[in-house]
């Protein structure tokens, strides 16, 4: 009996000291620049890149609630391409929530490696499949000879292109470039956006390294002290 209490205040004092312990999230994810559409952080994309970018996502957007999001990172933080790619995703709520219509891609220059998904409602009329196909055809040779610009540029096109005809959509395309000041969405516009978007899914974390090893150091002192029925004092009872 005597030892049930023992091991019920270890237990006890074990859940106030993990609770103490800050998760660690499974990626840091950034936060989306003001026009939302593009996040470059390795600088490799042009600016008439991002201002066109940022343009036709208005358009696509204003007219089917479809996002095409495009964000380059140098690495990612655990080395996981696919889920940093799943939870950004999430965290930025690509797509709107009627339609669950988003498409992210994802450039990671220094892991050398890209990934695109895409939301639920699109994953029949854009199949993995089909954007693998497009990858390999539109990004993959511009991405090979680190000519991420042209290969961002011409992967949208074609992504944007899929989804239109998906949506039936022409957009209104210009010869002009436009300086960033024209292309940049309102705040208003952004707000009015984000009420169209999904709820983020259960995105996955994982325990830091030091609660792993207060909780094994627990257990073997609980099932020890249990064992023994008494023992020769708590430090003996952990060390055998």
């Amino acid at each position: 009996m005597k030892n049930i209490k023992l091991a019920a205040t270890v237990l006890t004092l074990l859940a106030a000291i993990l609770s103490l312990v800050p998760p660690v999230l499974a990626a840091d994810i950034p936060e989306p620049e003001e026009y939302f559409y593009v996040l470059d952080q390795s600088g490799v994309l042009g600016s008439d890149t991002i201002d066109y970018i940022v343009s036709m996502n208005e358009q696509l957007c204003s007219a089917t609630g479809a996002q095409i999001v495009v964000v380059t990172v140098d690495f990612t933080p655990d080395g996981n391409l696919e889920r940093y790619a799943y939870n950004l995703f999430n965290e930025w709520d690509i797509g709107s929530s009627a339609e669950n219509n988003g498409v992210l891609l994802l450039l990671s220059i220094g892991d050398d490696d890209y990934w695109c998904m895409q939301g639920k409602g699109l994953e029949k009329t854009l199949t993995s499949g089909a954007i693998g196909n497009i990858l390999e055809e539109y990004l993959e040779p511009d991405f090979a000879v680190q000519q991420y610009d042209d290969g961002v540029r011409r992967v949208f096109d074609a992504l944007y292109d899929r989804i239109a005809d998906i949506y039936d959509f022409s957009p209104v395309t210009t010869s002009q470039t436009t300086s960033p000041s024209d292309t940049l969405i309102s705040p208003e516009y952004i707000e009015s956006a984000q009420q169209n978007v999904p709820q983020p899914t259960v995105q996955m974390s994982r325990v830091s390294f030091g609660s792993i090893i207060i909780t094994v150091i627990a257990v073997i002192f609980i099932v020890r002290l249990i064992g023994r029925g008494g023992g020769s004092g708590c430090l003996g009872c952990l060390l055998g």
